[in-house]
């Protein structure tokens, strides 16, 4: 003898506030892609008009170089290794331990004035600084010593103790035989760029 039992009542109806929430979620995603596509539109139709290809556009040979480019090639050629990135520490304490620590405050420029290590500078790239450090071509560093400044010149000489193969001093020249209208070339190098090739 089997026994039969009904079948079970079907689940009650979702209530009609998670039919409302679920339709609203739905909505609210619908808007949000095509806000997506709107803002997208520009660059799908570029890629539409344009095409998009891997195929790389062909490079144009430079050709000769002019005169005055050969010269300023040389003479970065020249100057480049007398340049310098300088970065400057300065002591601040800690608001709560009132520990002192040093923290990098700037960088800049300058240049080997001489073999005995004197560099020249901005007074603005060591000013309130506590320490600095000169990066030389080779991106070796060493840390230097104030040996004097001129604040109404915005004129500093630092000195370090590099190896000499290292210390190019700067090509000087007359300043009393320029002439107006001659160029002029400002080498710095206020990111610490490599100059080597």
């Amino acid at each position: 003898m089997s026994v039969h039992y009904p079948p079970p009542p079907p689940p009650p109806p979702p209530p009609a506030r998670d039919h409302r929430l679920r339709r609203q979620l739905v909505l609210t995603w619908i808007l949000m892609l095509l806000v997506i596509l709107m803002l997208a539109m520009p660059t799908i139709r570029l890629w539409w008009e344009f095409g998009v290809t891997g195929d790389p556009r062909p490079v144009t040979p430079r050709g000769d170089l002019a005169e005055f480019e050969k010269t300023t090639i040389e003479i970065f050629r020249q100057a480049s290794p007398s340049v310098v990135y300088i970065n400057t520490r300065q002591r601040v304490a800690d608001f709560w331990t009132r520990r002192v620590m040093e923290v990098e405050s700037g960088t800049g420029s300058g240049f080997v004035w001489d073999r005995s290590g004197h560099i020249v500078t901005n007074f603005h790239v060591i000013e309130g600084a506590s320490s600095a450090q000169v990066v030389f071509f080779d991106q070796s560093s060493y840390e230097a010593v104030l040996v004097g400044v001129s604040p109404d010149n915005d004129l500093a000489v630092l000195r370090v103790d590099a190896p000499e193969a290292l210390l190019r001093p700067v090509m000087i020249g007359e300043s009393g035989n320029l002439m107006v209208g001659q160029a002029v070339f400002a080498i710095g190098n206020p990111i610490r760029v490599s100059t080597r090739r």
